[in-house]
This record gives C-alpha cells, structure tokens and sequence, in this order.
C-alpha cells in the first residue's frame, strides 16, 4: 500500500514538472482569448445600436454622439504587441483574429473568435 502511494506521488510530481515545462515553452493565450472575447462583445453591441456590424474595430474606439466608445485603442492591441484583425465577412459574419506568438497573420499559432 505504501508503494502504491509512493508511486502515486512520484508520478504526481512528474506530471507537475513536466507540465510546468511545458507551460513555460508555450505561449500564454489566455489574455489573448479574453481580449478576444472583449471585442466580439463589443462588436455585438455596436451591432445592437447601428443595426450592424463595424466596418473597422477603429469604429469601436470612436464615441457616437451620447454613445461613448466601446472599447479603447489600446484594446486593439494583443498581448505580443500586434493589432488584430478584423474581418467583416458578411452580414452575419465576422472574425477577430490574433496574429498570435510569431506576429504573423494566418499561420498555426493564429487565435479567432
């Protein structure tokens, strides 16, 4: 019994270790999905007031006569200094995309909504 607890242990231990290692190699993206996520809300609610969807997430920066703005420039930035992009696809449809770690758009490491 106490083997087992021991062997219990250790591999605890082991999965601690190598997953912080691992952590510490990959980039941190949580921020980056929550900014993300920011925008998204406030593209929706720019949508709610004009009946659709921005242009540009500048439009998102700007106040609207008594509306203020719904986001602040500095939100338009990623975690890795990189702005990011906007794509209205459609009428309906839209992306938000981070460049993500190696700041280049449209490759492997790219965060969307």
């Amino acid at each position: 019994m106490k083997q087992c607890i021991a062997v219990g242990v250790i591999a605890t231990v082991c999965c601690c270790l190598l997953g912080c290692r691992e952590r510490q190699g990959r980039p941190q993206t949580l921020p980056v999905r929550n900014s993300i996520a920011a925008i998204q809300t406030a593209v929706q609610m720019y949508e709610v007031v004009h009946s659709e969807f921005p242009d540009s997430l500048e439009q998102l920066t700007a106040s609207d006569g008594e509306i203020p703005a719904f986001l602040k420039t500095e939100n338009l930035i990623d975690s890795w200094g990189t702005p990011f992009r906007y794509t209205k696809i459609d009428r309906f449809t839209y992306e938000i995309r981070s460049a993500g770690l190696d700041k280049i758009m449209n490759t492997e490491d790219d965060l969307t909504n």
